[in-house]
């Protein structure tokens, strides 16, 4: 698996939620018990975003240990998934972020998403990426449980694949920022306005960056 360590190349981190002066109506997205497939949110090292207006669901794991020597982990276990709910499952389609995908697909592996409840879920592939193992995380001999931890208003995950994605302070060219993002970082959508994404970049734990950017530098879901 080709492992890329990643950051904001200009670091201008606000907490979001707390320093954004737009105000941003999202999309009532999984409030409603009855209606939700699935929760968007935090299942531990695995975030999920689920889109009801499609039933598709995008995600990203990643769990690593030791100390490289160079500010990363030893091993990672890493994928990005993407799929389509049918009856509370998902056929999915898991592999590397900046593969080439699907014309470089010598890490793609395919596997199962089920729901439990609308807070659990269990995922189950084909093969295990690299690393995995190492980590003592095996998705292909048994399932791997979920739970929610905290839900989010994400409705897609998706991955920069432009060269730098600038933040724009709202949907138009005349706010561009001079943040940006570089190749490979993972961004969390909550809004989608024609070529524009309203999406949330996490810096690490304690602070995240909320804004614009386009979609044409972000993946395309297959």
């Amino acid at each position: 698996m080709r492992i890329n360590f990643l950051i904001i190349s200009i670091v201008l981190l606000a907490s979001c939620g707390h320093n954004n002066k737009k105000s941003i109506t999202h999309n009532n997205i999984n409030d409603n018990g009855n209606n939700a497939i699935v929760f968007s949110g935090n299942y531990s090292e695995l975030h999920l975003a689920f889109n009801p207006q499609n039933n598709v669901i995008t995600g990203y794991y990643e769990n690593g240990t030791g100390d490289n020597g160079a500010g990363g982990p030893q091993f990672s276990c890493v994928f990005y998934m993407e799929g389509k709910m049918v009856n509370n499952e998902a056929k999915i389609k898991t592999y590397a972020p900046l593969d080439e995908f699907p014309a470089d697909n010598d890490d793609l592996i395919s596997g199962n998403l089920s729901v439990v409840s609308n807070k659990k879920v269990i995922i189950k592939l084909q093969d295990d990426h690299g690393g995995c193992n190492t980590m003592g995380e095996n998705f292909k001999d048994s399932t791997e449980e979920f739970t929610l931890e905290k839900k989010q208003r994400w409705i897609e995950i998706r991955y920069i694949i432009a060269t730098k994605a600038f933040f724009y302070k709202s949907d138009n060219e005349a706010s561009k920022r001079m943040a940006y993002l570089i190749k490979g970082n993972i961004v969390y959508v909550d809004k989608i306005e024609g070529a524009w994404l309203h999406c949330t970049y996490l810096g690490d734990k304690r602070h995240c960056i909320q804004d614009w950017i386009k979609a044409e530098d972000v993946n395309v879901i297959n």
